[in-house]
């Protein structure tokens, strides 16, 4: 329902009417812009309407309950592009109403009001999204509260306007592994940030992870390389006795530590010149694929120690995820005795076990000083313990509040095994 002052009634059973559409746009940094269709400029409760011919009848489209669009007025030189592309219009106060142009100060008829959900540029001009504030009751409150961002980039509920930012370029040729593509408008760096987008992965558990994103961007391999060592460099510097371990993860095959090792070595020289120390180190990996069990024979010809990385070992020998396997199936699999026991909390001696005993007997026919250990919620677990001691594991690596356990269950192995007590026995 709209209402209307009984001077502004009047002036619309007048037989000669003199009417004119309004537009208020209050943004939320305290700018208030105003139009108005009529041809001069109008006082309107303090606020001077700029006159706009743009602003007619036919660009108002704005539902009672829902969200509508106003076209035309936007098209004044008010309203910048760089303010659009800051979000300055984002959630700005919209209100579009009729007056009599000739005696503003009878009032006016509200025909709606609403608040901006989105502003696109349409063949120069722009058109703003609005929506109502019954509008709001439709949307859930969820979001509002949600730990991770549920809009999709330049969706209305993202409320960040992609017109501004989009440069469209054509993949011209391809150089190696670089794509060569025609400059697009707007000029360098304009595809800084493009990356996001390329890293964007359906299963990441199986995608572009451990050494395989730093092969592909060398440069974060670079980075945490140098910083290892430059902190080791100043450790050095305080008579710290620092000796690290660069431990490349997710390695498949012998041939991924061959592309990485050089650049550790050309890092490591550099280092050692520019802090005038010598830094001692190891490189070896983290084995957490199958592949890599079944030929750490071949990787061990590079690799000068092994950590066993149970968790994601355990997923890809299950073929199971994790997340989704405790949430679901993992539950009944032990209610109906399929599996005896959570394979992420207690090792799976029979499958994973069996796999890391061949890995440590192939790794030490090829060194057989390899340094070989358990990392993650299994070697915090004593039955996982001692088990690895067993099969001849050196270390073990767990979070903090799991080490008096871990120590605990490493000396009970070694003290059955001194003392020829039952051990359980190597598969």
């Amino acid at each position: 329902m709209r209402t209307a002052t009984p001077a502004l009634v009047a002036a619309l059973e007048a037989e000669v009417m003199h009417l004119a559409l309004v537009a208020r746009i209050a943004r939320r940094d305290g700018v208030l812009l105003a139009w108005t269709s009529a041809d001069h400029a109008i006082e309107l409760a303090g606020v001077r309407h700029e006159p706009s011919p743009g602003l007619t009848l036919s660009a108002i489209d704005l539902g009672a309950d829902e969200a509508g669009d106003l076209s035309g007025v936007l098209s004044d030189a008010a309203v910048a592009e760089a303010d659009l592309a800051a979000g300055r219009f984002d959630d700005a106060r919209v209100v579009l109403a009729l007056v009599d142009a000739m005696q503003p100060e009878a009032g006016e008829m509200v025909l709606g009001a609403g608040r901006i959900a989105s502003v696109e540029a349409r063949d120069g001009k722009f058109t703003a999204t609005l929506r109502t504030a019954l509008a709001a009751l439709d949307r859930s409150p969820v979001a509002l509260c949600s730990p991770e961002c549920r809009a999709q980039l330049g969706d209305p509920q993202c409320r960040v306007n992609l017109a501004a930012r989009r440069n469209v370029a054509r993949v011209a040729s391809v150089d190696g592994a670089a794509l060569v593509h025609d400059a697009p408008a707007g000029g360098g760096g304009a595809h800084a940030y493009g990356r996001v987008r390329v890293l964007t992965e359906v299963n990441p558990m199986l995608g572009n992870r451990g050494v395989r994103c730093g092969i592909s961007f060398p440069e974060i391999y670079d980075m945490q390389i140098q910083a290892i060592f430059e902190a080791t460099a100043l450790a050095l510097r305080e008579k710290i006795d620092a000796r690290p371990e660069i431990m490349v993860p997710n390695v498949c095959t012998v041939q991924e530590l061959v592309w990485v090792k050089p650049r550790v070595e050309k890092i490591h020289k550099e280092v050692e010149k520019r802090y005038n120390v010598k830094i001692a180190y190891k490189f070896g990996t983290m084995v957490e694929i199958a592949r890599a069990c079944v030929r750490a024979a071949r990787i061990a010809t590079v690799a000068e120690f092994f950590s066993f990385g149970t968790n994601d070992l355990t997923q890809g020998t299950f073929s199971f995820s994790r997340e989704d396997a405790e949430n679901k199936f993992l539950p009944i699999y032990n209610t109906e005795g399929i599996l005896l026991h959570n394979p992420f909390e207690i090792l799976d001696e029979l499958g994973v076990g069996w796999l890391m005993q061949y890995a440590v007997s192939e790794g030490r026919k090829t060194r057989p000083d390899l340094k070989i250990g358990i990392c993650g919620e299994h070697g915090g677990q004593p039955r996982a313990i001692e088990f690895c001691h067993k099969i001849g594991l050196n270390y073990v690596s767990c979070s903090p509040m799991r080490i008096p356990i871990a120590r605990m269950a490493a000396a009970h192995a070694a003290i059955k095994e001194s003392k020829g007590l039952a051990v359980m026995k190597a598969l």
